[in-house]
């Protein structure tokens, strides 16, 4: 009787395990036809995967592209709308769907998917510039204001109004100071990372260099700068607009005599197109104010 009971064990155990053996290599099949775009082949296999476990969203998703790839647009739906609740981000979905709807040249389907695929966080342009079916679209009704929820998800520094505060300060500058009879340095700024960031690159006239990053911080609602000079002066302040200006005040660290006192900027835009920056320096704790740079931006464009 153990004989036995062991035999037929082994027989299931090797029962089992040529059956893993046998929806692995499906599982092969399907995901080579897929990624060879044997559309045919990948939606039998996916159908028949999708049938022994509907839960798994990426065969119902799959089996939706080929289905799509071979136009049966309404077995897409379906496949497509079970891979939505099997778990499959709306983003892809719908996506998808857009694609579909703008093969069957249903527009306003798919635009409409495209805007719901962008509400979602979708945020890739250039994936819709490069994909025939969605750039297919452009010029529908609807496809602008859809795009551009899409491009504010691919770059919403860009977008934020409290990020282009400080716009006004990039350029390429040359700086002096009031009356233009002394030449202090050049300055320029950059918009980085997708208006994310300010960089400001200085060299002095007398070419001591130095930078700094100047960014709003959503979290803190403020605008902050971080500045390293080559001469040892480390600058952290943090503000945002005043009555046009930019405010920023923190702390100066020097590294060479060590030393750290209270610190403040100012840039005001003036009429006459030139920025007035001003920084102020603190040694009783700010109860008192001395001036410690005090530089007139002009475009380099405009100095010649």
């Amino acid at each position: 009787m153990t004989v036995k009971l062991s035999i037929l064990c082994l027989l299931g155990a090797l029962l089992a395990l040529s059956a893993a053996a046998s929806a692995q290599d499906l599982v092969d099949h399907a995901n080579r036809s897929y990624q060879a775009k044997e559309w045919q082949a990948a939606a039998v296999a996916y159908e028949s995967l999708s049938r022994g476990d509907e839960s798994v969203g990426q065969y119902l998703y799959r089996l939706g592209v080929s289905r799509r790839h071979l136009g049966q647009f309404q077995a897409a739906v379906n496949a497509l709308e079970k891979a939505r609740k099997a778990g499959v981000p709306g983003i892809f979905v719908d996506l998808e769907m857009a694609r579909l709807f703008a093969a069957r040249k249903d527009l306003v389907m798919a635009v409409e998917k495209l805007q719901l695929a962008g509400e979602q966080g979708f945020g890739n342009v250039e994936q819709v510039e490069q994909d025939p079916e969605l750039a297919a679209l452009a010029g529908s009704d609807g496809f602008d204001e859809a795009m551009h929820v899409i491009r504010k998800n691919s770059a919403p520094c860009e977008y934020m109004e409290r990020a282009r505060d400080f716009d006004f300060w990039i350029g390429e500058w040359e700086v002096y100071d009031r009356d233009r009879t002394v030449k202090y340095g050049e300055n320029t700024i950059t918009s980085k990372d997708r208006g994310c960031y300010l960089y400001e690159q200085w060299v002095s006239a007398t070419g001591n260099p130095g930078s700094s990053m100047n960014y709003y911080d959503p979290g803190q609602q403020r605008w902050r700068q971080h500045w390293v000079g080559a001469g040892g002066s480390i600058i952290d302040i943090y503000g945002g607009l005043v009555d046009g200006s930019m405010v920023l005040e923190g702390r100066l660290y020097s590294i060479n005599p060590p030393s750290d006192s209270p610190f403040r900027g100012t840039w005001t835009p003036l009429p006459d197109g030139r920025i007035r920056q001003f920084f102020e320096q603190s040694k009783d704790n700010g109860k008192t104010w001395v001036p410690w740079f005090d530089g007139y931006y002009q475009r380099k464009s405009e100095s010649r």
